[in-house]
């Protein structure tokens, strides 16, 4: 469950339970050392569980499932905001 808690803390991290979600799937279907059905469903099923716990949280404590407590608007991504970051970052 470590890995599903790291993702759904930081939501960007999303990205790499799905990458995770997908190699059990493939390497439990095609892989040459096949993985137990129960251990796959177990672990789907805590990805579900620690899913729906947060999306409970945030909506009780945020007002939203998908919400993060942030106004619309103080948070935002792109290219150009990463190469400023870049660039104030110190240089050894």
């Amino acid at each position: 469950m470590a890995l599903e808690a790291a993702a759904f803390t930081r939501y960007t991290d999303i990205v790499v339970l799905g990458c995770a979600i997908v190699t059990v799937l493939a390497v439990w279907r095609f892989g040459p050392a096949r993985l137990p059905r129960a251990a796959v469903g177990w672990w789907l099923g805590s990805v579900a569980m620690l899913g729906a716990g947060v999306a409970l949280f945030d909506d009780l404590v945020y007002g939203g499932p998908l919400r993060q407590g942030y106004p619309p608007g103080q948070i935002t991504f792109g290219l150009a905001r990463s190469c400023r970051t870049c660039a104030t970052c110190p240089r050894t």
